[in-house]
């Protein structure tokens, strides 16, 4: 039987940690974490719990489609650590932050963070990962073109150490349920508020008292009280 050549491509292990940032401080959490679960095995796990990242080596990507980071995970065995539900929040919650925390790009904030809930959506029903570059590039599909500076760490700051947005992950469907908005209106008033933001303690952001059928709203933005404690000053005399 003949055998035909195959191309293999070499992996430099002497330089690896070039293409990697290494989080001593998680990875002693995640042993100490391991320890302790193999202690008390007689633990239930609680599927409503918060899920725990297990992530401590991230392999940094600068092409398109992260096909370096892939690489490398694949050739190193890697698993992939950050947990599916707390990636989703972070990178609708994430992008949200970006375009809050920069004047230019305030007024688009909103239009960001739905055309990314609407991209997991997408993801989540054909059953297919959520990739990075995606998520950019639906977060930042309405931002003018001279505003393209504004936008251009967006992919590293999501991907960084504090926002842990994987280069691909799977779409958490309760954690993008909680992000979705609840819609309301009547004849003289609206609201859209987070299914995450609702709850039946009156230190929840949307507070709903059964009993007396109302809800009462929590950290409004200084913008919304001045327009507020305006129109009533306004008011008087």
């Amino acid at each position: 039987m003949q055998r035909l050549p195959k191309e293999i491509q070499e992996v430099d292990l002497s330089k690896v940690q070039q293409a990697a940032r290494i989080n001593l401080g998680s990875f002693v959490a995640i042993q100490a974490m391991a320890a302790a679960a193999a202690l008390t095995p007689e633990t239930i796990e609680d599927e409503t719990a918060e899920e725990a990242d297990s992530t401590y080596l991230c392999f940094i990507s600068r092409g398109r489609d992260s096909q370096a980071s892939d690489y490398f995970i694949s050739a190193l065995g890697c698993a992939k650590g950050v947990a599916s539900g707390r990636a989703t929040k972070n990178a609708i919650d994430n992008v949200a932050k970006f375009f809050r925390d920069k004047r230019t790009l305030k007024s688009f904030g909103y239009k960001a963070k739905e055309a990314v809930i609407k991209y997991l959506e997408t993801q989540l029903a054909a059953g297919k990962s959520a990739r990075l570059d995606s998520i950019v590039h639906a977060a930042v599909a309405h931002v003018p073109p001279d505003l393209v500076d504004e936008i251009a760490g967006l992919k590293d700051y999501l991907n960084s150490e504090k926002n842990k947005v994987p280069d691909d992950f799977t779409v958490n469907a309760k954690s993008l349920k909680e992000k979705t908005r609840i819609k309301g209106d009547a004849s003289n008033w609206s609201l859209q508020f987070e299914r995450g933001a609702l709850g039946k303690d009156p230190a929840a952001d949307v507070y709903y008292d059964e009993g007396r059928k109302k809800l009462t709203l929590s950290n409004m933005t200084t913008e919304l009280i001045d327009v507020i404690e305006k129109e009533l000053l306004a008011r008087i005399g």
